[in-house]
């Protein structure tokens, strides 16, 4: 009874007073929504300030050595023979190997004879660079896939592979290899694109690789470069890139202040060379709290002359020179050691 009289009355206010309560609900509703929707524009915010060299789709097709354009130049060094490299052909970005495209991505590898300038050679324009081809050949091969350039056959192609999502089929690496007798440094040059289904609406990639020896004045050495240019505001970049090349068998130390800085897994998670960070106290009169990582490279026996690093910022630094490798007071190292050839 107590409870029948009890909504009775819940039921007369309510109908006394029911503008009153539709503005209070309309209110806590409206409340809800814009703090939904500014918790979802200030994350969304916090993901643009992610600094990537490609865009959002075009990151999910990405190569060691092919870019995004026509244009692009790269260079692949030795110190001696044999001169071959490897391209590796990926469906997701290096810095996040767990985001995957959602879907397989069929693809067709062209390659062709080119000139260091990204210019294709001609049969009729380049007779005489052909004729001194001779019978050297480049050959640019995946499994039992082969691509076989030379004087006579100037490009081809291969449309048999696909990356997938499903089947851990998430990379291809095509391997290059130049006849010994093809010199360093020479004019003969192979430009690759890789062009995906059009049904992916991906954008294709591209590089012509020159084949060159390492540059003076660090012959058989090896470098580490900070990739951002130093021109835009620090404050806008979460992350920064660095790029570790060379050639040569070395023993090779990137450290950081694990404080300020923490290096995506993704860096040494690739390349069976490439060790899980370590703690150094005390070394390299580096303070407690730095971490780093080792690379036993030997470019003669794993083909990989090129390591690249994705770095997100704990502290803010106050400008590049924080996070320029070797700087004063930086907070990042790296060093060389030689190993012995024995």
């Amino acid at each position: 009874m107590k409870a029948q009289i009890k909504s009775t009355k819940i039921g007369k206010f309510i109908a006394k007073h029911w503008v009153i309560m539709w503005i209070v609900v309309a209110s806590v509703l409206l409340v809800t929504i814009l703090g939904a929707w500014g918790s979802y524009t200030n994350t969304d915010q916090r993901l643009k300030r992610v600094v990537a060299p490609y865009s959002t789709t075009g990151s999910l097709f990405t190569s060691n050595y092919l870019k995004l354009g026509s244009s692009t130049i790269e260079s692949a060094y030795f110190d001696q023979l044999p001169h071959t490299y490897r391209v590796i052909i990926r469906n997701h970005d290096p810095s996040d190997p767990e985001t995957m495209f959602d879907g397989n991505i069929p693809y067709t590898l062209y390659a062709y004879l080119a000139h260091k300038d990204g210019t294709l050679y001609n049969s009729s324009n380049d007779s005489a660079a052909l004729t001194a081809l001779g019978n050297m050949e480049i050959t640019i091969n995946c499994g039992t896939d082969t691509i076989t350039l030379n004087r006579t056959t100037l490009e081809g192609s291969n449309s048999s592979h696909t990356l997938s999502k499903t089947t851990g089929n998430h990379e291809n690496t095509w391997t290059v290899s130049y006849d010994d007798s093809i010199a360093l440094g020479s004019d003969y040059c192979v430009k690759l694109i890789a062009e995906p289904d059009s049904s992916t609406n991906l954008s294709s990639l591209s590089a012509t690789i020159i084949v060159d020896s390492y540059p003076i004045p660090n012959p058989s050495g090896w470098s580490c470069e900070l990739a951002e240019s130093g021109e835009e505001d620090i404050n806008d970049y979460d992350a920064f890139n660095y790029t570790i090349s060379g050639t040569g068998k070395r023993t090779l130390t990137f450290s950081y202040d694990a404080t300020k800085l923490i290096v995506n897994p993704a860096c040494y998670q690739f390349f069976s060379d490439v060790a899980n960070p370590e703690d150094v106290l005390d070394a390299n009169n580096q303070p407690t709290g730095w971490k780093t990582i080792v690379i036993n490279a030997d470019p003669d026996a794993t083909l990989i002359n090129r390591y690249d690093f994705q770095v997100y910022k704990i502290e803010q630094p106050s400008s590049f020179n924080d996070v320029t490798p070797n700087g004063a007071n930086s907070w990042v190292t790296f060093n060389q050691a030689t190993v012995s050839s024995s």
